[in-house]
């Protein structure tokens, strides 16, 4: 007998001279029961309690060891002694299409001990009690039908590939708390018995969460050769969420960074892809408290709700005799039930184990100090790196700017100097070397093998504003995209005020200049130079240049070009930088 409704509950009303028949008794067994089941269904769930090891004996036949489970119903189901059968005689072996199944239990009754009852009609028998068993059965593997799973808000999930072999899927929680750990999981499924080699490589982007490493950034890489059809490998990711609340914190599939093969071959991928979370004050166990409690009565108990506890998966070989067993899987099988009882000799286990990724504070990194420490402080000295988009190239004669750079010496006079930087072989090394080449860079031009720029370089000091722009004519010719360039700057008076600041802090795009589609979304993550991290500003130079949120999200206008972006400090604004989206449309596509 199957009783999966135990909703709503009626107990007998006893009164005097109540007249009790047998239908009052087995409405007061099922109150009971029922009462019981309800308990162990919202407090415990289903699974295994304990036992119920699953063993092959020998090539026919397997163990079951004594234990008990409990179903999705809230019945018991307890197993009192160890059970030894042959494959080919658990209930369900004959109906199976395939070598692959799995093997489960669940609740039974059975009526026993035969009575005598007189009785106005005549003689008749009944069965005067009912046992509590059990029933072993096995079911193909691909049927097994674990029930309805629980719809909740608590998860944001994407897929990130889809084809009839493999889908990755991130799941990540929709509310994260303001300064903790919390992770990202990539799950990868297998979904053929194809022999197939899987590769997957993104980066993903992070403006209000930090990695171990102090970044905005992370690298993603997933291979497969070995995952049979239904198994799944996971990559966790662990990211600190800053101090700051958000409704709209962003991860995002980094524009191009993606790339996918299968088979050597590569597949189409996921593009403009991010998920958005909330940033909240609020501790993970209220979250999870909180969340928990929001789900209904009804959608707990239409959750999983099936009649069986699976034990083990099963790969045998037909024959003659039986089924061969060839291997038996419980682990990923098996579900367990955190039984309150074991809570002290749990907690002595785990204190064995590291439960969680450390918890210390993930500092942002920073650049270290330069050696104006150590100098005279009458002349202080600061430098850094900018760089300088040319678009598909620069003719001779055409001039370029810099953005306004902050060299942190504080108003006043200051001499700054800028020169390009260049990779170029040296033959007494045998390999590429970094250069800085200052002042009339074409005395180089016959010595330096590779394309090197022949320009003018001129700076503007902005001396109220303690900042400077930088401007660069070309002589000939270059058909790169980029000038990157290096600045040194001395303070000539040593009275000049730096606003409170070390020489030499400023910030600086990771990477100055990023290449989009239109429509497509990115984000410029800052590094903070000889200065503690900050909140900043993003703004756009232009308008209808695109759009850039709070926490530095640009998303691209449905327009090709190069727009600026302006980042500041928000507590300092003389503290900025630019960065530069380079709008082109994907050709052929």
């Amino acid at each position: 007998m199957k009783n999966n409704q135990i909703l709503p509950f009626e107990r007998n009303r006893y009164y005097s001279g109540k007249m009790l028949s047998s239908s009052d008794f087995l409405i007061e067994q099922t109150y009971q029961n029922n009462k019981r089941r309800f308990i162990n269904q919202m407090m415990f769930g289903s699974g295994i309690v304990c036992g119920l090891g699953v063993y092959n004996l020998d090539d026919l036949s397997l163990m079951v060891e004594s234990g008990a489970a409990i179903d999705a119903s809230g019945r018991e189901i307890v197993v009192d002694n160890t059970v030894i059968k042959k494959l080919s005689a658990v209930k369900g072996y004959d109906e199976l299409e395939t070598n692959e199944a799995s093997l489960c239990i669940q609740y039974a009754e059975e009526a026993v001990h035969n009575v005598y009852v007189p009785s106005k009609e005549g003689n008749e028998n009944e069965f005067n009690h009912i046992d509590e068993l059990f029933e072993l059965y096995l079911i193909d593997r691909e049927k097994l039908d674990t029930g309805f799973l629980l719809e909740s808000e608590f998860l944001l999930k994407g897929e990130l590939i889809h084809t009839k072999d493999y889908t990755l899927e991130i799941s990540v929680p929709a509310v994260v708390c303001m300064g903790k750990l919390f992770k990202i999981l990539l799950i990868l499924t297998k979904h053929s018995r194809n022999q197939t080699e899987f590769f997957y490589q993104a980066v993903l982007q992070m403006p209000l969460f930090l990695t171990a490493d102090g970044k905005h950034e992370a690298e993603i890489r997933l291979e497969d050769n070995r995952l049979e059809k239904g198994e799944s490998t996971v990559l966790e990711l662990w990211v600190q969420a800053q101090n700051l609340p958000s409704e709209e914190a962003k991860i995002i599939l980094k524009p191009d960074s993606t790339k996918a093969c299968l088979n050597g071959q590569t597949i189409e991928t996921e593009t403009n892809f991010f998920l958005t979370l909330i940033v909240a004050d609020i501790n993970p166990r209220k979250l999870v408290d909180r969340e928990l409690a929001k789900t209904s009565l009804e959608m707990r108990i239409m959750t999983k709700q099936t009649d069986f506890v699976k034990l083990a998966d099963i790969v045998f070989q037909r024959t003659e005799n039986g089924g061969i067993i060839q291997r038996i899987e419980e682990k990923k099988a098996k579900k367990y039930i955190e039984a309150p009882s074991d809570g002290a000799v749990r907690n002595e286990y785990l204190s064995y184990y590291a439960m969680y990724p450390s918890t210390e504070k993930t500092e942002t990194a920073i650049q270290p100090k330069s050696d104006m420490d150590t100098v005279d402080k009458s002349m202080l000295c600061s430098g850094g790196h900018f760089e300088i988009p040319l678009g598909k190239g620069a003719k001779k004669g055409e001039l370029f700017y810099s953005g306004e750079i902050i060299h942190s010496l504080g108003t006043g006079d200051v001499y700054v100097e800028i020169g390009y930087e260049n990779r170029e072989q040296d033959a007494l090394m045998n390999c590429e070397i970094d250069t800085v080449v200052y002042g009339s860079s074409g005395i180089f031009s016959g010595k330096d093998k590779n394309d090197a720029p022949v320009i003018e370089c001129a700076v503007k000091i902005l001396k109220d504003k303690g900042s400077f722009i930088g401007g660069v004519r070309f002589l000939k010719n270059y058909d790169k995209m980029i000038l990157r360039c290096k600045w040194s700057a001395i303070q000539i008076s040593a009275d000049s005020k730096n606003g409170g600041l070390e020489a030499g802090s400023c910030i600086a795009p990771e990477k100055p200049t990023i290449q989009l589609a239109p429509g497509d979304t990115c984000f410029f993550p800052v590094k903070f130079i000889n200065m503690e991290p900050c909140r900043l500003c993003y703004e756009m130079s232009e308008t209808g240049s695109g759009q850039i949120s709070e926490e530095g999200v640009y998303t691209a206008p449905h327009k090709e070009g190069v727009f600026e972006i302006h980042i500041f400090c928000a507590g300092n604004p003389f503290i900025c930088t630019y960065a530069y989206a380079l709008v082109k449309a994907k050709r052929g596509v």
